[in-house]
């Protein structure tokens, strides 16, 4: 028969002699004093009926796990190197390669550069234009009477015919068209009435989506972050199991030495000394499993870090992995508080608001299409000959002309109001996602605040664990050695010593994992990814 038992990553089969020496090695505590401990550093009543469902119900403040100097001696060799790798690093290395924050950084170019084609959409349209212009000889109209003009030079009135000098002139020439004409020319229109009516909301709904665009860009850096941080912790985990099963081989190995030392000597059977045998082959393979999950995770971390293109670096630990979570979750507050913080402060959320706001603002300016158009319009033309000119002159010169011109298609009433009808349809769509994606994320914050929660109590129980294992396993050594223990208690110890070590670092990385997701969860991150990124930027 096997108990089943709860640890940070889910529940796992213990035999019953495990669980004999885990209670007959803690020093100091009987099991009604253990109850009363864990439900003090947990935050319970001990009186209680129900003291998990209390806690469940409310959890109350978060109670970091308090490491021992032997936990913290234990673990000294490898973590914190002053020139290992941190999550810290690993989080702005895979925030600043993100392909989805790049595919991002090109949607906000995109949107920037819509904003300035839309700018110059409402700027006053000069246009110029230059032509020139070979026409046919007029041709000679068939029975045309043929004569000429008569002039004066006397003042506008009745003609004198005695007095006034009079003079001919030749029609054909008077009225001549000259078949080469040369043309220069610019216009400028202003839309007046779209000054009024769609300006200052096109230009709104064209910043709130470049800012949108921004904003999706700044969530993908963040979640390429969180994403590595928790592959961090996760490559932690692998290295230290397969650390620890290192460590197991060498005693395993040991201790078969030992057993068949005294097989030889009779003071063991060849049953130990198989059994002793199939438990070194069972710790090497667990060995071989601990490195193969090790170079998996870290070529995960590696791929999220450089995209793959280095070969798998020789990382060491750089972060106090198994050290207390106190200033960590000193500033953690109500769930209702981080769950209102986690609506204000995601930026998906955020972008999606402003998102809204575009489509709200495209529907007005749409509607505005509809009215009546005003606009003033200027030319000036500068040509040879210059058509304002009667007779045809063959010299350049030049001409001018203001107005203002109103325009209106009753057609556009029901396409741009269709269109807006369309627009607004988008911004009630997205409203709906956001609604949708609130309702996730208050349910998400719960779901990591709990877990962080359950984590946290999870290291106490795990530093338990710890040191009473390694003190089970230092007095049955001692009883083997004397004779007193079997080589299966020695062996049981040994699996619960490894086991105890094993839920240790689970226990700690479980709790540093929740608190990575929690802090994604309610936006925490945010600050001190895009920090690094800003700082990193300027430095190129």
């Amino acid at each position: 028969m096997n108990f089943l038992l709860n640890d940070s990553l889910g529940l796992r089969r213990v035999p019953p002699v495990s669980l004999l020496i885990l209670l007959a090695f803690t020093p100091g505590i009987s099991q009604a004093q253990e109850v009363a401990a864990t439900s003090e550093e947990a935050n319970i009543p001990s009186g209680s009926a129900t003291p998990l469902v209390s806690a469940l119900n409310d959890p109350g403040p978060l109670v970091p796990a308090k490491e021992t100097n032997q936990i913290r001696e234990y673990f000294a060799a490898v973590l914190a190197k002053p020139n290992g790798l941190t999550s810290s690093e690993a989080a702005r290395a895979a925030a600043r390669i993100s392909p989805r924050a790049r595919a991002a950084s090109a949607r906000v170019k995109a949107a920037r550069a819509q904003k300035r084609e839309l700018t110059w959409s409402y700027v006053p349209r000069l246009n110029f234009v230059g032509s020139y212009t070979k026409l046919s000889s007029q041709p000679a109209t068939k029975g045309a009477a043929t004569g000429g003009l008569v002039g004066t030079s006397a003042p506008p009135g009745l003609i004198d015919p005695q007095v006034d000098p009079l003079f001919a002139i030749d029609a054909n020439e008077a009225f001549q068209v000259l078949t080469e004409q040369w043309y220069l020319g610019a216009s400028l229109t202003i839309p007046l009435s779209d000054y009024v009516l769609s300006l200052s909301n096109a230009l709104t709904g064209a910043t709130l989506a470049e800012e949108a665009a921004k904003l999706n860009e700044n969530s993908e850096r963040v979640t390429a972050a969180a994403n590595a941080r928790i592959g961090y912790y996760t490559w932690v985990r692998a290295a230290l199991e397969a650390r620890e099963a290192t460590q197991s081989v060498t005693r395993a190995e040991q201790q078969l030495a030992t057993i068949k030392t005294q097989a030889a000597a009779g003071r063991t059977s060849r049953a130990d000394v198989l059994r002793a045998q199939a438990f070194l082959a069972a710790t090497e393979l667990e060995l071989r499993r601990g490195v193969t999950r090790e170079a998996i995770a870290k070529e995960q971390l590696n791929v999220q870090m450089t995209g793959g293109k280095q070969a798998q670096p020789q990382w060491e630990i750089g972060e106090a992995i198994i050290s207390s979570l106190e200033a960590e979750v000193a500033e953690a507050s109500t769930l209702e508080q981080l769950q209102n913080e986690a609506l204000s402060s995601r930026l998906e959320i955020q972008a999606l608001r402003k998102n809204k706001t575009v489509f709200e603002k495209k529907a007005n300016v749409e509607k505005t299409n509809a009215y009546p158009r005003l606009e003033g319009f200027g030319n000036a033309a500068y040509a040879n000959p210059n058509q304002r000119i009667v007779p045809q002159v063959g010299n350049w010169l030049g001409s001018w002309d203001l107005g203002l011109r109103l325009s209106w298609t009753p057609n556009s009433l029901a396409t741009q109001y269709a269109k807006a009808a369309q627009s607004q349809a988008e911004a009630e769509q997205i409203a709906a996602q956001i609604s949708e994606i609130e309702f996730a994320l208050r349910s998400e914050v719960l779901q990591e605040y709990r877990t962080l929660q359950e984590s946290t109590l999870a290291t106490n129980a795990a530093q338990r664990g710890f040191e009473a294992s390694e003190a089970a396993y230092d007095d049955r050594i001692i009883l083997f050695e004397n004779g007193r223990a079997t080589s299966l208690d020695l062996l049981e110890a040994e699996n619960s010593l490894v086991r105890a070590r094993l839920d240790l670092v689970a226990a700690y990385l479980s709790a540093r994992i929740s608190r990575v997701r929690l802090d994604h969860a309610i936006g925490r991150d945010i600050g001190p990814t895009l920090q690094g990124q800003k700082t990193k930027n300027s430095g190129r």
